[in-house]
């Protein structure tokens, strides 16, 4: 009896042991097999758009915004010109209310080319308009309330790009030649529109300037379509340095408070933000497009430091216009884009961000009312809403439920069962 009761309780013993161990392993696995492993799911930023306000502005036959400034009132100016050789010169508020439009004409029979017109707000409130013409280049002046109050005009090329001088003249940049061989031209005039000096740069094939900007050191900066790339000038017209050939098509230009400068073009058929020193070195450069063509006009720096650059995204075969907007970081990374229209005819001519973060848009586009096209100016505020960040529950093969979870523990049970009833 003694023997057998040793046994037994040693049996009993072996058997306690074998399920403490069983029951040990099975936790032990129960925990790797079930545990979750928490992973945050990257914000995916949506990206909703406000029409705080808009407005449309034409007549009966085609109508295109050709440019608008923002003034110093803090409304809006637009030229809007037909399909005749017709231009109106309209006034909004800051809200897009129009305040007034005058109407002029060109030259009787003008091209397409001598509508191309610029303006920029003078000093005492009124504008100077630029538009080229078989006979030369043409400025003329109107008030504050768009009256004429003089014209000038000259030869030697044709502007793209005008901007107030410090003594209340203006700077012109553009191009002179015969295509294809073309240079980059810069004319500096007085107050009156008569020109002071002209400068020439470039050499064989194509130089054109698009944009020409007031540097801080009392200079100008000049981009365009050449294989001078970014050229830097004195006050006086004469060139500093240029950094050299880069692709065809650059647009805007940006220079930043510590003398760096920032360009907007082309590359590709998508947009193009490149970055250099104050002296034209290489920073960064970045792209952003997709499978449409992407042509950029405008660019400007939001109030958090970084980019907005906006232009028209065309399919293909360039139709089904619509209005595309990127908006990067200061380091040129993307945070968003988003598209806006409202026909298959929206193209771009100006953005501008306003105090409250918003963004005011001039296009033209063909209201939903009608078959022709018109000026349309509107108002958007752009919020990002990050998606919430959600929780997954993984393991290392899927993501088992509850009950496989329990089927180690199932084991470890029959384990301990059969070595219970083995002889």
């Amino acid at each position: 009896m003694k023997l057998f009761m040793k046994n037994l309780m040693s049996d009993i013993s072996v058997k306690r042991g074998l399920w403490q161990v069983s029951f040990l392993i099975s936790i032990l696995i129960w925990m790797s097999l079930g545990m979750v492993i928490p992973t945050s799911v990257a914000d995916a930023t949506n990206v909703t758009v406000t029409v705080e306000w808009e407005v449309f502005f034409g007549g009966p036959s085609d109508d295109s915004a050709y440019a608008c400034i923002q003034t110093s009132d803090g409304g809006f100016a637009a030229l809007v010109t037909t399909e005749e050789s017709q231009t109106s010169l309209v006034k909004f508020t800051a809200d897009g209310q129009q305040e007034w439009n005058q109407t002029f004409w060109y030259i009787e029979g003008a091209s397409d080319m001598e509508k191309w017109a610029r303006f920029i707000q003078t000093t005492d409130g009124g504008y100077v308009i630029i538009d080229s013409t078989s006979g030369g280049q043409r400025l003329h002046k109107r008030n504050s309330t768009g009256y004429h109050e003089w014209n000038s005009t000259f030869g030697g090329g044709w502007a793209n790009s005008i901007i107030l001088a410090e003594d209340d003249g203006f700077v012109l940049t553009g191009g002179t030649g015969n295509f294809p061989n073309l240079d980059i031209w810069l004319v500096k005039t007085d107050s009156q529109g008569l020109p002071e000096w002209n400068r020439t740069f470039g050499g064989e094939g194509l130089e054109l300037a698009n944009t020409v900007l007031h540097t801080s050191d009392g200079g100008y900066a000049i981009v365009g379509s050449s294989i001078l790339g970014l050229l830097k000038t004195d006050a006086n017209g004469t060139e500093e340095w240029h950094t050299g050939p880069h692709p065809p098509s650059l647009f805007r230009i940006i220079q930043l408070a510590d003398g760096s400068y920032v360009r907007g073009g082309q590359l590709n058929e998508d947009f193009w933000l490149f970055k250099t020193t104050s002296t034209g070195e290489h920073v960064w450069n970045m792209t952003y497009g997709g499978s449409r063509n992407e042509f950029m006009q405008s660019l400007i720096q939001t109030a958090d430091g970084g980019y907005l650059l906006a232009g028209d995204s065309f399919g293909q075969t360039f139709t089904l216009d619509d209005i595309w907007l990127v908006k990067t970081d200061a380091a040129g990374q993307q945070e968003w884009n988003t598209t806006l229209g409202v026909s298959n005819l929206d193209r771009l001519t100006s953005v501008f961000q306003m105090s409250d973060g918003s963004f005011v848009i001039a296009a033209t586009t063909q209201p939903p009312v009608k078959t022709d096209t018109d000026m349309w100016l509107l108002k958007v505020q752009v919020t990002e809403e990050p998606q919430s960040t959600t929780t997954t529950t993984t393991t290392a093969f899927g993501s088992p439920g509850f009950e496989f979870s329990l089927v180690p523990l199932c084991l470890s049970f029959i384990f301990f069962y059969t070595q219970k009833r083995r002889p």
